[in-house]
């Protein structure tokens, strides 16, 4: 009681000042008085130590566990991140239901309502004060991101976007508190309804993936503050979208921040009194009022959530048409590819309209397959910039060339296919759709961190803040007895210098424990890089090995087949392929030998039937061809020189009009 005493005396006596000679604002020598009870001996030290343990809590489980730790380091960074804000916003709703009750419980609201301070100048000041924990939590988290982000650029995005979303929210949040705060009698009453309040935005924010698609469920989410904020950040920080796709979703959390201020400081702050609210406009009590308001909202959210999810996962089934065919072609032009967790893949597609007219607007879209059955369902959203292009009219014959880019999100095998989809003529027309080959991904683990360099921040930091603690009680103690808070050899300016280089040293040790290397991956990646290691090292050893191949055609002019039906090469030799078409000249039967990726023979064939008799019946710009010879007449030979693809077994054929569909094929099988 001493120590508010002697607050409110120094505010009455500057309030005088202000009000003779206008020297310092009120709100801000309220401002001051209240942040300098609230940090030195009040709660903000306690509250800012209890989250330094549990954001090391986190961050340690992360470094160590196998699975979590090869998480790519973009998704770590937004993980600490949300964790940081939503334990910022607890904080700030804590102290802002204090502020005002607490106020009526210890006697002292009815001592600073008797200064010359207008309410609302108090109630600013005293919210500026409830404000003052979240930039040190901001701060404090940015040492453990820095650890986890391992030098990705993520880092400061995620700083930026977490510093302006984390203080919009935490006005909102603060301001709730202080608003509950406001109406209620009993601390006991605000802390119980601002908790309430925060679970009630907090359960939403973690409804099941299925719960959050469609119009209903986004709607949902958009209209959640923090399910809003954390949708944003995830979109902008892991999968490199941009504001400008994802900026509408921050309408909620300003909208919050907005109608919060506009209630405390325009509707609540002229009015503050000794007792609860305003004057009681129904003869129930306040507090009671507001539990039934909280419970109803409750209810009609947890009812909301669970029709919205119900009705995600029961979707209604309706009857499709038959489709008819489309002559469209589409092709791709990558086969497989091996990544680690947040590299980027880029590939393109071509598509081409193979019938006599024109083709009709068409829809190219991306589709990912996750091959383990076990495994997350993938949102290509998520792993894709631009899930879907669209291609204005083809032409007979023309083609319309997509690039596309893939984050390989999460470690694992996938298969990334395309899906053309013409636009149907009418509402009552349906149109068919023409997937392409597809590209088998494999997405290895990121390398995992150095678990080393999370330490001194998991021990040091909330050792540093504790001494730092104990020692701001140790101030307040003397202050009660009439010490300056700067006198003798504790003063409370040490102790903040203290802190502050305290936490930069192990910031300092923590980044560049991380620098001086990784510790050793999984063991099961391990096995896969001495596998990779081993093949390489068999393909260099056969690196400067020749091979000569030679195929034939037949004979008869209407025969169209290869005689090998069946060529071996071993893996990283270099291949010399002679061609012989042993048709008589006079029969004018062209034929050519063409080495096609993978799943790409019809694509190839319909890429070379859309190019001509003119470019003798080849597209050679096709991604789908690895190489090939020119088309040529009988008793003609033609080589070509070209290194052994990756082991496996690959289409060669004609693209001849009518020649691969008469059977003129066979295989290649690199060993």
């Amino acid at each position: 009681m001493t120590e508010n005493t002697s607050q409110l005396s120094s505010i009455r006596q500057q309030s005088r000042v202000e009000a003779s000679s206008s020297a310092s604002p009120t709100w801000w020598v309220v401002f001051l008085n209240e942040a300098h009870g609230l940090w030195v001996g009040g709660k903000a030290p306690i509250l800012i130590l209890l989250f330094s343990i549990v954001l090391g809590f986190q961050s340690f489980v992360t470094a160590y566990n196998v699975e979590l730790s090869l998480m790519p380091p973009k998704e770590m960074v937004y993980e600490t991140l949300k964790t940081a804000i939503s334990v910022g916003l607890f904080i700030g709703m804590i102290i802002g239901a204090d502020m005002l009750s607490g106020d009526r419980e210890r006697g002292t609201l009815e001592s600073l309502l008797l200064t010359p301070t207008r309410r609302r100048q108090m109630v600013v000041g005293k919210f500026l004060a409830a404000l003052t924990p979240w930039p040190a939590a901001l701060v404090l988290s940015i040492p453990y991101m820095a650890v986890l982000a391992q030098g990705d650029e993520v880092l400061a995005p995620a700083v930026l976007w977490g510093a302006l979303l984390g203080t919009i929210l935490t006005i909102a949040y603060t301001g709730t508190g202080m608003f509950v705060s406001f109406w209620a009698n009993s601390n006991r009453t605000s802390y119980l309804v601002s908790l309430g309040i925060f679970v009630l935005i907090l359960v939403p924010a973690q409804l099941p993936g299925r719960a959050q698609t469609g119009a209903a469920g986004q709607f949902l989410q958009q209209l959640n503050p923090l399910a809003a904020q954390n949708h944003f950040l995830s979109k902008i920080l892991v999968n490199n979208r941009t504001f400008e796709e994802f900026g509408s979703w921050l309408w909620s959390p300003i909208v919050f921040a907005v109608l919060m201020l506009i209630l405390l400081l325009v509707y609540a702050a002229p009015g503050l009194r000794i007792e609860g609210g305003k004057a009681r406009l129904f003869p129930w009590k306040s507090g009671r009022l507001t539990s039934v308001l909280v419970l109803v909202t409750t209810g009609l959210i947890l009812v909301l959530s669970t029709f919205v999810a119900s009705a995600q996962e029961n979707p209604s089934q309706i009857e499709q048409p038959a489709n008819p065919e489309t002559p469209l072609g589409i092709s791709i032009d990558m086969a497989y590819q091996t990544v680690k967790t947040g590299d980027p893949i880029f590939f393109d597609t071509v598509v081409t309209n193979l019938q006599g007219e024109t083709a009709p607007p068409t829809i190219v879209a991306m589709n990912i397959i996750n091959l383990d059955q076990e495994g997350d369902v993938v949102d290509p959203e998520d792993w894709s910039p631009e899930r879907t292009q669209y291609i204005d009219q083809l032409s007979p014959g023309d083609s319309s060339t997509l690039s596309w880019r893939v984050n390989a999100i999460l470690d694992g095998d996938y298969i990334v296919y395309m899906v053309a989809m013409p636009e149907p003529a009418s509402r009552d027309d349906t149109s068919q759709a023409v997937a392409s080959s597809g590209i088998h991904l494999t997405v290895m683990p990121f390398t995992r961190l150095n678990p080393r360099g999370i330490v001194p921040l998991v021990i040091g930091a909330p050792l540093v803040l504790g001494l730092g603690t104990l020692a701001s009680f140790v101030i307040r103690r003397r202050e009660t007895q009439g010490v300056g808070s700067n006198t003798g050899p504790l003063r409370l300016s040490f102790v903040v210098i203290g802190v502050v280089l305290g936490l930069a040293a192990l910031a300092i040790v923590a980044v560049a424990s991380q620098s001086d290397g990784t510790s050793p991956v999984s063991e099961p990646a391990l096995a896969a890089e001495a596998t990779s290691a081993t093949e390489s090292s068999q393909a260099s050893s056969t690196a400067s090995e020749s091979v000569l191949l030679e195929i034939d055609t037949s004979t008869d002019a209407t025969d169209f087949s290869y005689v090998q039906e069946a060529l071996e090469a071993p893996a990283g030799s270099t291949i010399t392929l002679t061609f012989n078409n042993r048709t008589d000249p006079d029969d004018e039967v062209g034929h050519n030998w063409v080495l096609v990726v993978p799943g790409q023979e019809e694509s190839v064939i319909a890429n070379a039937i859309a190019a001509g008799d003119n470019k003798d019946w080849l597209d050679v710009n096709d991604p789908g061809i690895i190489t090939h010879t020119r088309l040529i007449e009988g008793d003609e030979s033609d080589s070509v020189t070209f290194d052994a693809p990756a082991p496996g077994t690959y289409t060669y054929l004609c693209t001849f009009p009518e020649h691969y569909e008469g059977g003129m094929r066979g295989t290649l099988t690199i060993k």
